[in-house]
């Protein structure tokens, strides 16, 4: 790179080395060396340049040395020449400066080679020891000195070469010198003459049309805002980019028109734009913008909602401003292109509710969403209106007032009803709504833009109602996931009817269910229909189901209350869970209480303002009670009747009307026997028999079978005593026991094995005495022999047959007997009484007993104011002509009426 104090260094250096060179010419040296300092940056170096206060020592010290300096290198002066030759061009022409080329190339042969090693370059004779720092001067000061002032200043008294040619050399250097600058300077002068016209005229225009020509203009928010049928206000703000190197001022007299594929929807007037270098400028405006073409303008806005993006056309001429020029009518044509509202893909709804009938029919009600507007563009709509569409039916229309959509989320509250449906297809609409509302589940709903105006009060735009109507918004209209509906569950009553045939599938019914619920919503409801699929769980095992068709029911939304019942339904005990359940019905015979968890979906058909809705899929998990037949103890058992009904060689049959309390709300009925062991005094005398059992709830009037059959001694023992406690009026306690074979139904089998009563067995109670009367019959002899007759009225209780197989009685009047009987009767003379009926007995051998009472019994006997006490042991059989139950009773019976049977025969007469 050119350096002009280098040059300047050099050019001193060369001149110094003429002057030596003349000096050694007339003072020869012996010998001569280089110098001995050095810059390494510069091409010659002379030392007297760099020490000028040594010059005169250094000039006559050298003088002897410089002969030698002849024989330098003419290649080292042809290289310096051909180095100036490049630095100072117009000196070293051909054509002009062979002279001084010639003198210079004569000095070279003494100019130092700084290609020379330094020991050859160094001077032995000159001692720089004695510099001091006044005589040594700086490299960087001597850079701004010249060297001919310094030659000037010191000349040396040495040179012989004339100091007029020297000066004479270079003021000519310096003239040529000049004279190169000033045709530089002149053609650089005609250069700007010629280009500023021509950036002035044709650079600056084209730049300043280039702003607007390759400029970008975007739009970052646009708002539409009081909108009417001819205008409306267009508030933007974007960026104007691309506009160049250049400041410029940008006008638009006649503002632009805007058009959306090639049909013009308006125009607008445009502040003014300032752009500024390579940053463009903003753009933040207010304008009023005129409708040009309203149906342009419809098909435009009906897009821009419909589509993901649109692009306007702007055009306009424009006025530049640019470095102090103005340039007119510059086309301004540029495509903005923004993003649509695509349908407002991202609609949610935040909460619904139906507060309450509505006064115009249907039901009331709000809903706040959120609505996503994916574009840069902003509207002021007002009022508008929607219809509500789920399953091609219209369900309800909402309304929102005064509504601006904004870029990005928008909060829109939205107010209307739900029509009143009198179709099917309507009702089963609406059905499904509910439905998936109440149940959690999402509905997808379509809301169709009907209506949009800027008040309640004002009619429709056109253009804007046109483009709005029939918008279509898809929107997702969520599920309540957190509702519970069914509160309680109440099993007022609960009838099982068991099958022996499918003994794990009773049927089940019930005339009362209640329960407790409650929805979401303020309008009214009333359920008139409910069905059922039931999961039964005891603890965490599920135990059976029960799925329960549509069947009347009651309640309503405001009381919360429910009421209603089912016809016999299977009730289905789950595989693997027969031995659970088999416990559950066993707790369920003897506690007081079972608990368990009823699970499932109801479905509900309900009369509303807006039809009957069918709402389906209401889950519930309730725990609900039944209450227990604690083992039929809750009351005391009651035999309320006896009756002896037959007898058969293993036993007499008994029956019993019984009364079994049960305090549970669950019917059992079981289609088979269930049995029991009679006990009295801890011994099995007998079986005790429900037939066809069916447990009611509350008080039971049951008809038992007993059947009486004590099999070996101490039961026959025991056996008796209860018999003659019964034909005496006695009562006897006695027990009911369950047993392993109480039941063939095994899901009851461990139930009423477990169950046992006590109770009273009240003895026989009858207005006819069993001895009616007696009859006895004496000769005139019976004095000696002691033999008489006797007969016996009887009457028979039982509603079997009795038949006396032996009687041992004996006949007392006040403590003493007077006679006794002892008969045992063969088949074909045995006393034989039919249940209910009397029977005078044949005559019996009567044993007298002859004593001053008898004789007097026998006196009140022909008077008929004889009662005697009689005092038995009888053996009877019970029951069936062919053969019935045969067993030992006792009897007695006290002031039994007396007579003789024959006190009017001549054979008795003579005796009294």
């Amino acid at each position: 790179m050119y350096d002009e104090d280098d040059d300047v260094k050099n050019i001193g250096a060369e001149r110094l080395s003429q002057s030596q060179k003349s000096h050694d010419h007339s003072t020869p040296s012996s010998h001569s060396s280089p110098p001995s300092n050095r810059n390494r940056n510069s091409d010659i170096i002379n030392t007297d340049y760099l020490y000028p206060n040594q010059q005169q020592q250094n000039i006559s010290n050298k003088s002897s040395n410089n002969t030698s300096n002849t024989n330098l290198s003419n290649n080292q002066s042809s290289n310096s020449t051909e180095r100036y030759s490049k630095i100072f061009p117009d000196l070293f022409s051909n054509s002009s400066n062979n002279s001084f080329r010639n003198s210079t190339s004569k000095r070279s042969s003494n100019i130092i080679n700084p290609y020379q090693p330094p020991n050859q370059r160094r001077d032995p004779d000159f001692d720089d020891s004695n510099l001091n720092s006044d005589q040594y001067e700086p490299l960087n000061a001597r850079r701004h000195k010249s060297y001919l002032s310094t030659s000037s200043s010191q000349p040396s008294p040495t040179l012989t070469e004339d100091p007029n040619n020297n000066k004479k050399e270079f003021s000519s250097f310096l003239q040529n010198r000049r004279k190169s600058l000033c045709l530089c300077c002149g053609i650089f002068a005609l250069i700007i003459l010629i280009m500023i016209p021509i950036f002035l005229f044709v650079v600056a225009p084209a730049i300043a049309r280039n702003v607007v020509a390759e400029s970008k203009i975007s739009f970052r928010n646009v708002k539409l805002s009081n909108i009417s049928e001819d205008n409306f206000s267009l508030t933007f703000s974007g960026a104007v980019t691309n506009t160049g190197p250049l400041s410029a001022t940008i006008t638009i007299p006649d503002g632009v028109s805007v058009s959306f594929k090639n049909s013009t929807l308006g125009s607008m007037p445009m502040d003014t734009i300032n752009t500024k270098p390579f940053n463009g400028a903003t753009l933040e405006s207010t304008n009023l913008f005129k409708v040009v073409d309203k149906e342009a303008l419809t098909i435009f806005s009906k897009f821009m909602l419909t589509e993901k993006e649109f692009t306007w056309h702007l055009e306009g001429n424009t006025i530049i401003k640019c470095s102090g020029l103005t340039i007119n009518d510059v086309e301004l044509s540029k495509d903005v292109t923004l993003s649509g509202m695509n349908n407002f893909p991202n609609v949610t709804v935040n909460n619904f509710d139906a507060p309450s009938d509505h006064p115009d029919g249907g039901i009331a009600i709000s809903i706040i969403s959120t609505i996503n507007n994916p574009s840069q563009i902003s509207v002021e709509l007002g009022d508008i209106m929607f219809d509500l569409v789920h399953m091609d039916q219209t369900i309800g229309q909402i309304v929102s007032t005064n509504f601006t959509l904004l870029q990005g989320d928008n909060k829109l509250s939205l107010e209307g009803r739900l029509l009143p449906q009198n179709s099917s297809a309507g009702v089963t609409a609406v059905s499904d709504l509910f439905s998936k509302f109440i149940v959690g589940e999402d509905s997808f709903i379509n809301v169709i833009a009907k209506m949009v105006k800027p008040n309640n009060s004002a009619t429709p735009i056109s253009w804007l109602q046109d483009a709005f109507n029939g918008t279509v918004l898809n929107v997702i209209f969520p599920g309540r996931k957190d509702l519970n509906i069914i509160h309680s569950v109440s099993i007022d009553s609960l009838d099982l009817v068991f099958n022996p045939e499918d003994q794990y599938t009773p049927m089940a019914s019930s005339s009362l269910l209640s329960a407790s619920f409650s929805i979401p919503f303020g309008f009214q409801l009333f359920v008139q229909q409910i069905s059922q699929d039931i999961e039964l769980f005891d603890g965490q095992t599920k135990l059976a189901t029960l799925s329960i068709p549509f069947t009347n029911a009651s309640g309503d939304s405001q009381s919360g209350n429910l009421t209603s019942s089912f016809a016999p339904t299977q009730f289905k005990v789950v595989s693997g869970s027969e031995k659970i359940f088999n416990d559950f019905a066993k707790r369920l015979t003897l506690e007081k209480n079972v608990t368990f968890t009823m699970k499932g979906i109801e479905n509900v058909i309900s009369n509303t303002s807006i039809g009957n809705v069918k709402i389906e899929g209401i889950k519930f998990s309730v725990q609900t009670t039944l209450q227990g037949i604690q083992g039929l103890k809750s009351s005391p058992t009651v035999i309320n009747s006896l009756k002896v009904t037959g007898g058969s060689p293993e036993h007499i049959n008994i029956e019993l009307l019984v009364n079994l309390s049960n305090p549970s709300n669950v019917k059992i009925a079981l289609n088979s026997d269930v049995t029991f062991d009679l006990i009295c005094n801890e011994t099995i005398i007998g079986t005790v028999i429900i037939p066809n059992l069916v447990l009611d709830r509350g008080e039971n009037n049951l008809k038992v079978l007993a059947l009486f059959s004590p099999n070996g001694d101490e039961e026959r023992q025991v056996g008796r005593i209860l018999l003659n406690n019964f034909l005496a009026g006695k009562t006897n306690n006695v027990s009911i026991k369950g047993n392993e074979t109480s039941t063939t139904l095994e899901p009851l089998r461990q139930a009423f094995e477990a169950i046992e009563l006590t109770t009273v067995m009240p003895g026989l109670v009858t207005d006819i005495p069993i001895l009616n009367r007696t009859f006895f019959s004496i000769r005139f002899n019976s004095l000696f022999d002691k033999k008489g007759k006797a007969a016996i009225e009887i009457f028979n209780p039982l509603d079997t047959v009795i038949r006396f197989l032996k009687i041992d009685a004996n006949v007392t009047v006040k403590n003493e007997s007077i006679g006794v009987i002892n008969q045992i009767f063969d088949e074909n003379d045995q006393i034989v009484v039919q249940g209910g009926q009397s029977l005078i007995s044949h005559d019996m051998e009567l044993d007298l007993k002859i004593s001053v009472k008898a004789i007097k019994s026998l006196v009140d006997a022909v008077n008929g104011d004889l009662k005697v006490n009689v005092t038995s042991n009888i053996t009877i059989s019970v029951g069936d002509d062919n053969g019935g139950f045969v067993t030992d009773i006792e009897y007695s019976q006290n002031e039994v009426p007396s007579e003789l049977k024959n006190k009017n025969s001549n054979d008795v007469l003579p005796f009294f």
